[in-house]
């Protein structure tokens, strides 16, 4: 199964063992291993609005 990485900050993250399996909508098949625990929100936020945030600004 795939195991689903996040792009936080800059950095390729791996999800840590409390994740969960996310399946296919329709068939229920398991598609990906995922999780979010471990990654600090708070400043994904922040890198969000001060790094990726102004070049989209037009």
């Amino acid at each position: 199964m795939r195991v689903l990485e996040s792009h936080v900050c800059g950095i390729w993250r791996a999800p840590s063992a409390d994740g969960v399996v996310a399946r296919h909508a329709i068939t229920g098949e398991p598609v990906a291993f995922v999780s979010s625990a471990g990654i600090d929100l708070s400043a994904a936020v922040t890198h969000a609005r001060d790094i990726g945030g102004p070049p989209l600004d037009p």
